[in-house]
């Protein structure tokens, strides 16, 4: 297809992620899928929530399409280990899961994806260039996925901060992805900030409808991923300096994270809860 054709199918996928979250924000409504205000909550009347569902149906239909016209934005992977993630966490926004199941399925699913593409083969180290870093580089895979993942469920809880986060990330490895030669990468990349932007219609303060775990977590779990995808097409010496940029794409809520984890952690409190 042409340039045009696939930028096309971008814009094709914001429309749609306006439409099936509004789809989605109606049906929570109907079903009272609310989010009720409690003494953490900056929203003061329940808001229906999962709307989260339409953006990441959004990228999946148009994915699908792109997939089918060209094999080059593939990963099936990625595609398998997403719907994973989605399943678990609809569920949770309808009916609250403890904590190991998730992250169960979430582990299953980084493990897919770190064993379908080697996990971090590579590491740029300062004076010693791209190092190979064998089994341990599928281990850290699954490690920072899950953390992403989680890192960025936790981090949703202002009218359009994990939306707006995902627009930067997804524009970035959008432009990444180009610059690489990866279309899968450029492409997932350009649709995850094209379906944030169509959810940040709805979810700009006063937010009407709030992402729930089906979309942030999700969120999480392909802008970890995709970092991933990308190291196994590459040279060593581009896929060495991924880690890197991969952090510092989505590094405001990577480092909000880790400092509240290491805060809770320090006081003894419990680093687990919302």
């Amino acid at each position: 297809m042409s340039a045009a054709a696939w930028g096309g199918l971008v814009v094709v996928c914001g429309l749609l992620s306006v439409v099936f979250v509004e789809v989605v924000r109606r049906a929570a409504l109907r079903r009272a899928v609310m989010d009720i205000p409690n003494e953490r909550s900056s929203h003061a009347v329940p808001v229906p929530r999962g709307g989260g569902l339409g953006m990441i149906a959004a990228v999946a239909v148009v994915w699908a399409l792109a997939a089918w016209a060209s094999s080059d934005v593939r990963a099936p992977w990625l595609a398998v280990g997403a719907a994973l993630v989605a399943a678990v966490s609809a569920f949770d926004d309808v009916r609250t899961l403890r904590a190991g199941p998730r992250f169960a399925v979430q582990a299953a699913a980084a493990g897919l994806v770190a064993w379908a593409t080697g996990g971090w083969v590579w590491l740029a180290v300062p004076g010693a260039g791209p190092v190979a870093l064998g089994a341990a580089g599928v281990v850290l895979a699954v490690v920072w996925t899950v953390g992403l993942t989680n890192a960025y469920n936790f981090m949703d809880g202002i009218d359009g901060i994990a939306s707006g986060q995902a627009v930067v990330a997804g524009v970035a490895w959008a432009g990444a992805g180009l610059w690489l030669g990866v279309p899968a990468v450029a492409f997932v990349g350009a649709c995850v900030a094209a379906a944030a932007l169509g959810f940040l219609v709805h979810n700009r303060p006063p937010a009407r409808v709030f992402m729930g775990d089906v979309g942030s977590a999700t969120l999480g779990f392909v802008l970890a991923a995709l970092p991933l995808v990308a190291g196994a097409r590459v040279a060593p010496a581009l896929a060495a300096r991924l880690p890197l940029f991969a952090l510092l794409a989505v590094w405001p809520f990577v480092y909000d994270a880790a400092a509240t984890f290491a805060q809770r952690l320090a006081r003894r409190e419990n680093v687990l809860a919302p």
